[in-house]
């Protein structure tokens, strides 16, 4: 009998994918910022998972304040990335945390 590759394989939970969308995130974020400051302008075709992340950690209220603070919170966060995979994580999941306790906050 043959077993899917699914169940050879632990899926992700929740936290963890969260987590990993913010790491794609930063990262994607501090290339294009870094392409920005050299100048070589805006780039139109940037990935951004910003709602979907938003939408994870249940902070999606469609207000312009929370993505507002959202956005300061991805800026500093990225500003922190080396390239460093452990770094990358680590920043990752502390910017994971602050999401969690904006939420705790805003109920």
């Amino acid at each position: 009998m043959r077993k899917s590759i699914t169940s050879l394989t632990e899926l992700a939970n929740h936290k963890q994918t969260t987590v990993y969308l913010i790491e794609q995130q930063l990262k994607s974020r501090r290339f294009f910022d870094d392409l920005e400051r050299i100048g070589l302008g805006q780039y139109w075709f940037e990935p951004n998972l910003d709602h979907l992340i938003l939408k994870n950690v249940e902070l999606d209220d469609g207000s312009d304040e929370t993505y507002a603070l959202y956005a300061e919170i991805v800026s500093k966060y990225s500003r922190k990335i080396k390239p460093d995979l452990q770094v990358i994580k680590f920043q990752a999941k502390k910017m994971y945390r602050e999401l969690i306790s904006l939420k705790k906050y805003s109920h």
